[in-house]
């Protein structure tokens, strides 16, 4: 399916973590960081101020370098004035600004396919951003009344694009 253009400005506050890929026969710590990623946020998701009326989960990976990724699991926000960093908790909070992307519906579960191999002529990638973004809804609550998991939920795959001159 081909991917929508959409503009968004992009503010939010949730937590972040260094995760490791599994890679030649060793095992990553994906599962392990990213449940707890979404345990912390679960318990803080009341004390965020100024979340979105879109109720949109984020989840964006950062690469470093071969194996190494940084991982961001926030909501949005309206505006960030009233967000307070904790650094050693791992909460902060980011403002994208306005961006473009390239909006893939999320066909299934388990990998996210090569979509940037899939972006539309006259885009290319924002290189600003070394990363995608999966995105969902958490208005529907897990079983738990946690936040639901990625990448079981993640409806949409936001990869920021610009626009070709």
């Amino acid at each position: 399916m081909a991917p929508r253009i959409e503009e968004h400005d992009v503010k939010l506050a949730g937590f972040q973590a260094v995760v490791r890929l599994d890679s030649e026969g060793e095992p990553g710590n994906v599962v392990e960081v990213l449940g707890g990623l979404r345990e912390r946020l679960s318990e803080k998701l009341a004390d965020i101020p100024d979340r979105s009326p879109s109720c949109r989960l984020v989840g964006y990976w950062r690469f470093v370098a071969h194996v190494t990724r940084v991982y961001l699991l926030g909501v949005e926000v309206e505006t960030l004035e009233r967000c307070e960093w904790d650094p050693g908790a791992g909460f902060v909070s980011w403002n994208l600004g306005p961006c473009s992307f390239a909006v893939f519906e999320r066909e299934g579960v388990g990998p996210t396919p090569m979509y940037y191999r899939q972006i539309p002529k006259g885009y290319g990638f924002d290189t600003r951003l070394l990363g995608d973004f999966e995105v969902c809804s958490y208005k529907e609550r897990a079983p738990d009344g946690g936040l639901p998991s990625f990448p079981e939920v993640a409806n949409e795959v936001w990869i920021p694009v610009t626009k070709d001159e």
